[in-house]
């Protein structure tokens, strides 16, 4: 399975838990009129402008048979501006130049009965 079979979207923090998803050719949301949300880099696709990512739960999705009822997972990069209260904690290491070739590290663990595992070069394993 891909990183970009599971809807990523890039976010940005907005202070304490709160963040901000910016539209790209793979979100799944729809951002109506009126509807807050975060400027968009140059470039959709650009890694380095995202303070983390949203992407549909791999076990959800397999288990669900697609997006209908899956949960999404956050995560946060490290060493961007996210508040320290910021959760999920750790803060991972984000290597890649867009979702296709995406690595993360260390290891993403939802919690107990959801996904636990890595993304390489946008492969979920």
């Amino acid at each position: 399975m891909r990183l970009t079979d599971l809807m990523p979207e890039w976010v940005n923090s907005a202070g304490g838990n709160a963040f901000r998803r910016f539209s790209d050719s793979h979100s799944h949301v729809d951002y109506g009129e009126g509807q807050e949300w975060a400027d968009p880099p140059f470039s959709s696709e650009d890694v380095t402008a995202a303070h983390g990512i949203l992407f549909l739960c791999p076990t959800c999705f397999k288990k669900n048979g697609g997006p209908v009822g899956t949960e999404s997972v956050l995560v946060w990069f490290a060493s961007r501006p996210v508040p320290p209260e910021a959760k999920p904690t750790p803060r991972w290491g984000a290597a890649g130049s867009g979702f296709s070739d995406l690595s993360l590290s260390p290891s993403i663990n939802v919690a107990e009965g959801h996904w636990h595992g890595f993304i390489t070069n946008g492969e979920i394993k």
